[in-house]
């Protein structure tokens, strides 16, 4: 029994925030053909959401070094960024992405994992980068602490 939502629901969520945010442009990072599933959604805004532009890039398999992909990120001077991929490489990732100094107050970044309020983010308090998650459940509700 899975208790994740249909990729479909997610990927509108994604697809909603983008567009609420009013993000002109994106890059997604993504690690595996799956993930380009849960953000069909994200994936078709440029045919509904006017001027709307996105690039794909995939994190680059059987490596933790994603500097290179980064590096080009930080050429191409796109500030939203998408991220999909599994939650062990999340904070690599942004360790790498806070080296190239890709980690500023014009970045923005959307974290697709539904774990992301589990990773550590006080290294980053005070670069005033936005990095935004979604979490299914209220930490603080008390049907919630029930369970926990």
């Amino acid at each position: 029994m899975s208790v994740q939502p249909h990729p479909s629901l997610l990927g509108k969520a994604f697809a909603d925030f983008v567009k609420r945010a009013n993000w002109k442009s994106a890059i997604v990072l993504y690690e595996t053909e799956e993930g380009l599933v849960r953000l069909q959604e994200l994936l078709k805004l440029p045919k509904t959401f006017a001027g709307f532009k996105i690039t794909l890039r995939q994190l680059t398999p059987d490596t933790l070094d994603y500097r290179p992909l980064l590096k080009e990120i930080k050429k191409s001077q796109e500030t939203r960024i998408v991220l999909d991929c599994d939650f062990d490489k999340i904070s690599i990732i942004l360790e790498q992405a806070n080296e190239l100094s890709l980690l500023t107050d014009y970045h923005n970044y959307l974290v697709t994992s539904l774990d992301v309020d589990k990773i550590n983010l006080d290294a980053y308090v005070n670069h005033n980068v936005n990095i935004t998650g979604f979490r299914l459940i209220d930490p603080d509700s008390s049907a919630v602490h029930q369970y926990l």
